[in-house]
């Protein structure tokens, strides 16, 4: 049905089996598997930015640290939860935080991205910054390693994501050293319905893609609150969805050397490079596009999803490129450009070196069509 598509699809098999299964914990799958360990916290959200918003809130310091190219809900969520914000350079390269223009005077706290799931080096800016708050977004980051280590092995409260990495329906899990004072209650099964429909894989995504082609994905309007926790379907499909997410690791890593290899000395697009230091998650393939082209981006997502081909641009509206950060675009203009550049593609396991190359060609073919247009 679809030619390529960023979202990953829930199969009718799951469905059944994780509806007819017992309540699950997403802290112990976790814990099994060894990417958390010690004593911690655990709380569950809906959302991420809710998880985000409960710590900020319980926080005692007035200014939270970002990296400029980020997914906007994070500083969102700082602001909701009173706090200031101060947004830092990131490398190019990584598309992380910038390692080496970290600011010479300790932030109170600091959030850590793992972009798209390429590790940072979170230890070096702990040793760097013994008495800073470290938070680590581990969002994209399921195990992502530093050497032998998982990342969220730095932070002093970790979040994770019940949804990015795993198909499924929201979710997030926030591990921190201190209770949070919540009353939350599940969500409702209620509030599900056009999002079971979108993640569920069927024939119905033929009517479902017709309308995808008519627009272009942007960011929805966000609230935020602490008193939701993903409800017992979420959860289930979380842990029956990580040792999967395991297992197809190695694939994904075969679909991103696929894609350095026909990557390699293009003329338009260059891909986030990796932290040799660690190994990534492969959440998706993330490229940039190169000075001169990179006004075209937007339309030439557009037009690949008149193909059934849909991509994604996180993050074009990141909290650099918004009015208010203005005055950060001088110390973070590789951020700006980030912003403005980036495409997200698809690593799902499955994938060959004849889709691979395909997919390239078809957004190689609409540079160029754009471009000269």
């Amino acid at each position: 049905m679809n030619r390529f598509d960023i979202v990953e699809k829930i199969s009718l098999q799951d469905w059944l089996k994780t509806m007819m299964g017992a309540e699950s914990s997403p802290e112990k799958a976790l814990r099994q598997l060894g990417i958390i360990r010690g004593y911690w916290q655990a709380g569950s959200f809906n959302w991420g930015r809710n998880a985000l918003y409960a710590l900020f809130k319980h926080l005692p310091y007035k200014t939270i640290h970002f990296p400029a190219f980020t997914c906007p809900v994070l500083t969102d969520a700082a602001e909701a939860a009173g706090k200031k914000v101060e947004l830092l350079e990131v490398d190019p390269q990584t598309f992380n935080i910038d390692l080496k223009n970290l600011p010479k005077k300790a932030p109170e706290c600091l959030v850590v991205v793992h972009t798209f799931g390429n590790p940072v080096d979170s230890k070096r800016i702990r040793l760097k910054y013994p008495k800073t708050f470290l938070v680590e977004d581990c969002t994209h980051a399921l195990f992502s390693r530093i050497g032998d280590r998982y990342v969220g092995s730095d932070g002093d409260a970790i979040l994770f994501s019940l949804y990015k990495q795993i198909p499924n329906l929201n979710g997030a899990l926030l591990l921190t050293k201190e209770p949070l004072a919540l009353q939350q209650k599940q969500e409702a099964f209620s509030a599900f319905w056009p999002r079971i429909i979108f993640k569920s894989n069927g024939w119905h995504h033929l009517l479902i893609n017709l309308l995808r082609q008519r627009y272009i994905d942007t960011l929805e309007a966000r609230s935020f609150t602490d008193s939701i926790s993903p409800n017992r379907l979420v959860r289930n499909l979380f842990v029956r969805g990580v040792p999967l997410l395991e297992k197809g690791l190695a694939q994904r890593r075969q679909v991103a050397e696929l894609y350095q290899e026909t990557l390699k000395d293009h003329p338009f697009l260059v891909p986030q490079k990796e932290n040799l230091q660690g190994e990534p998650s492969w959440y998706q393939m993330v490229v940039r596009l190169r000075p001169e082209v990179a006004c075209v981006r937007d339309q030439v997502v557009r037009s690949l999803r008149q193909k059934n081909i849909f991509l994604d641009r996180l993050w074009y509206c990141a909290p650099i490129t918004e009015k208010k950060y203005a005055k950060f675009k001088k110390t973070c203009p590789q951020a700006y450009r980030l912003a403005q550049s980036v495409i997200s593609l698809p690593t799902q396991p499955g994938l060959t070196r004849m889709d691979v190359k395909g997919l390239v060609r078809e957004l190689t073919q609409e540079i160029e069509r754009q471009n000269e247009s």
